[in-house]
């Protein structure tokens, strides 16, 4: 026979898997309606988030430049290789015309043309490649600030991680240790029975506990959805 606090226990326990399906949509419409930007934001603040976006983005806008340098190096390479082949061509007809022929003067004034077109480009790609080389310099270095601010931010998260479960640890040793001592005190001919009779209430709670679980992650899912669309907006 069970005391009388602990029937009520009980029922009070039995009640709660029901109490939290009860208000679990009325929750989850209230969250969904909350405008999350602002514990977005302190969020990323907190966590360190908003340095590693703010690197990411400009590791992307030098990766960026980086392409159009290497663009452009290509398209001044592609040029300066049609201008030589264009001046050997003119210098093999040099050599098979005689230099009293009429269109002697025609094949050098093109050569002249071409020569300095071929020297233009040559400067403009000596440019582009320096410009190139500035590029992936700092786009090397945008990555390496952002993996650092990754590695910060990774070890920030394990730090408070490992804090909060060893915080969660010695909570929850206490408070049982606190009430099974409150129990021998109290009752010490029905200790044995009492943990009997929790362990057979608390077995379909714990199974109830867990279903409620799955859907607060569903719920934490959806928030997911919605920052990533609030990130979005705020972007742009």
């Amino acid at each position: 026979m069970l005391p009388q606090w602990s029937r009520g226990l009980r029922e009070n326990v039995l009640r709660i898997p029901s109490t939290l399906k009860a208000c679990f949509p009325s929750i989850q419409r209230k969250v969904n309606n909350v405008d999350l930007r602002g514990a977005y934001i302190m969020y990323d603040k907190f966590t360190g988030l908003d340095r590693v976006r703010t690197a990411h983005e400009e590791v992307m806008l030098a990766e960026k430049n980086f392409i159009d340098r290497q663009l452009e190096r290509r398209a001044c390479q592609t040029e300066c290789f049609r201008l030589e082949e264009a001046r050997n061509r003119l210098n093999i007809q040099l050599d098979s015309v005689s230099r009293s022929d009429e269109n002697f003067l025609t094949l050098v004034t093109q050569l002249h043309e071409l020569s300095r077109q071929h020297k233009d480009a040559r400067e403009k790609l000596s440019s582009v490649e320096s410009a190139e080389q500035l590029a992936f310099e700092q786009f090397s270095g945008c990555l390496r600030r952002s993996q650092a601010e990754e590695r910060v931010q990774a070890n920030r998260m394990r730090q408070w991680s490992i804090g909060l479960s060893v915080l969660a640890g010695l909570v929850g040793f206490s408070a049982t240790w606190v009430r099974f001592r409150n129990q021998a005190t109290v009752h010490p001919a029905s200790t044995v029975a009492v943990a009997a009779a929790d362990k057979e209430v608390l077995l379909p709670v714990l199974r109830e506990l867990q279903h409620t679980n799955e859907q607060w992650k569903e719920t934490i899912a959806s928030l997911s959805g919605v920052i990533e669309s609030l990130k979005t907006d705020l972007s742009k």
